[in-house]
This record gives C-alpha cells, structure tokens and sequence, in this order.
C-alpha cells in the first residue's frame, strides 16, 4: 500500500513529531492537511484553528475528507492544577475528531498514546497489563483511547493505538530531559539533575514516524494497542555520560532531589509491533543523540 495521493489529516502538526511526521508524508506523495495553532507549512493544506472547538474540527473533516488521520495534537501538561485543561485538549479535543469522522471515507486514525499509561506496572511494558496512570497527563491519554475503542465498537472507525515511549531527536525543544540536557551542554553551561539511577525507554523519532505511517497503511492493526519503544532500559545517568562524552563541553552535577513518586524502572517490550509491523528500531541510542547534538549545534 501507498501514501501516494492519500488525503490524510496530522493534528498536533506544529509539536516536535508532527514536524517530522509532516516531512515524512511530504516524501511520500500524501495530500496533507494539517491542524496547527501556530505556524504555516509549506506544501500543505493549513488550519489553524484548535481541536477542543467543535465546530472547526466539522468543518476541517468535511473539506478535507481524510483517508487517514493521524492525531498527534496534545497538552502535554502535567501537574494537577491544569488538569482541567489537559482533559479538555486530550479527551474532549479527540471525542471531537472522533465525532467528526463517523460515517466518513476514514480507512485508518492513528491516535499517538504513551508508556506513561503503565505506571508502576513490572518492566517490561506490554500492552496486555492493565493500565496504571500516575498522572494527570497519563490518565488522559487512557480517557481518549478508551473512547477510540468505543467508536471502534460502535461505529466500527479503524483506530490504532500507537503507545510510544520517550521520544527524542532533532527539533525537540523545551523541558525534556535530554534536550535541556543537550542545550546546556552546547552552550557551555553546568547541568544538573538528579544521580540519575531511574531508567528510560528512549526512541528517536524518525523511528516513532515509521511505525506511525506503517501502522495507517496496515489493516491487521485496527482495534490494535501497539508499543513503539526501544525496548532498552537506560540509566538516566548513562545517557548523560554519552552525551557529555559527545559534546565535550559544559559539565554535570548531581545535586538535584529526585521526584516524590519516582518511578524507577521504564521501559517497554516491542514484540507486538515487530509482529505486527514488521518494524523494529534501527537508530541506536548513541547515534541518535549524536544525530540530536549536530542539530543543536546548527539550530
């Protein structure tokens, strides 16, 4: 199957993997729409609008038509002052997608969830354990994939769940680990975070972006919760000492007290995508910061 001349739809288009994703379906021939609150694209069909509107997302879906949406958009707002307006993007901006697409020519909607959902689950991750969110970010996601499978039930709309672990890579920005991590460092500042004894399943996005297409271009995985992850455990302070090692710049301290409710193990099993998709990762975590560091060094 090909993407070529599909009309598809990327919420979420302006965030660090929606860029990517929009490069990838640019490559691939697709007729794209996008829904973004921020920036214009190039070669693109742009609406800026946001997807806890109701009426904008009708209207987007009725000119657009999408043979395959992938819906990315998201807060990822985590503390619980915000959870009302966390919910509000994540579990009622999707019942709006959802809405909108019954009945329509919709072969595949990729709703992007997370590994955060397990919580305090035994490591590995797979995706027969029950759900345990520990947060308000996490128990949002669970909310809107718990309404995916209803559409799916009722209005029979082929929804996959894709459960991604930490993502990284080039364009990210902002308060993740490994890009304020790298930011500091390039610039010669000092870093400090925690002994960093906790692990992490990191996947570079270029990884993320090919189970994504795979998924919206494979039947078998309707009505599908799939684990997209490295299926590697890393120590926090293993990455930090590959990266250092990498930039050869700025310094590290271990001041900082870890989290109350530090979850100390994480990281998934990606059976089931290989199984499924045929995919596996390919970038290793060595590489892909390597690849992460060149571009902040240009940015």
């Amino acid at each position: 199957m090909s993407l070529k001349n599909n009309n598809v739809l990327v919420t979420g288009a302006n965030g660090f993997i929606g860029k990517h994703l929009v490069n990838r379906l640019l490559k691939e021939g697709a007729n794209i729409s996008v829904i973004t609150r921020r920036a214009d694209f190039d070669d693109v069909k742009n609406y800026k609008g946001d997807i806890t509107d109701e009426y904008f997302v009708k209207k987007v879906i009725e000119e657009t038509n999408p043979k395959r949406v992938y819906h990315l958009a998201a807060s990822l707002e985590n503390s619980p002052e915000k959870k009302k307006e966390i919910f509000n993007v994540n579990v009622d901006g999707t019942l709006n997608l959802l809405n909108s697409l019954k009945g329509k020519n919709c072969e595949s909607f990729i709703f992007l969830s997370t590994t955060e959902i397990y919580g305090n689950n035994k490591v590995p991750f797979v995706e027969s354990m029950k759900p345990k969110p520990i947060s308000p970010y996490s128990e949002s996601k669970l909310k809107a994939e718990m309404l995916c499978f209803q559409f799916y039930k009722r209005y029979n709309l082929p929804i996959t769940i894709i459960r991604s672990s930490i993502v990284y890579g080039p364009k990210q920005l902002g308060k993740m680990f490994i890009p304020s991590l790298i930011s500091s460092l390039v610039k010669g500042e000092t870093f400090d975070m925690t002994k960093g004894e906790q692990t992490r399943d990191f996947i570079y996005v270029d990884d993320l972006v090919e189970a994504i297409i795979l998924a919206s271009l494979n039947n078998i995985t309707t009505n599908e919760v799939i684990n997209v992850c490295s299926g590697l455990e890393s120590k926090i302070s293993d990455v930090a000492k590959i990266v250092i090692k990498i930039i050869n710049n700025g310094a590290i301290t271990y001041n900082q007290p870890y989290r109350q409710n530090e979850q100390w193990r994480y990281y998934g099993d990606n059976s089931k995508a290989k199984s499924l998709l045929g995919w596996e990762p390919k970038i290793k975590l060595e590489e892909g910061l390597r690849r992460t560091v060149e571009w902040h060094k240009n940015a």
